[in-house]
């Protein structure tokens, strides 16, 4: 909320670009990057889903996210017991 002299926010702490969408956490990023990378979905396409999703959670690691989704050297830590929630989120955000 702006005070007297015109300072803060009206919006809060991380309205900078984060869209209201479902909250996503690692297990949903890394089920989607997997999905991009079982397709070998291109380059271009990856960066586009980044650009995305980078707006659904402030803490968004967009590094480790294009490295899962084009096979570079990450370690999945896998969906855990809401496995069959996180693909249904996962392949709303892929179209697959």
């Amino acid at each position: 909320m702006k005070d007297a002299l015109g300072h803060g926010s009206n919006t809060g702490a991380h309205s900078g670009g984060v869209q209201a969408t479902p909250k996503l956490q690692r297990r949903h990023f890394e089920a989607i990057a997997a999905e991009l990378k079982g397709r070998n979905a291109p380059e271009a396409e990856v960066h586009a889903m980044a650009d995305k999703l980078a707006t659904t959670n402030p803490g968004f690691r967009r590094d480790f996210f294009v490295k899962a989704a084009t096979g570079g050297d990450y370690r999945f830590k896998g969906p855990g017991k809401n496995s069959a929630s996180v693909a249904r989120k996962a392949k709303k955000f892929t179209g697959a």
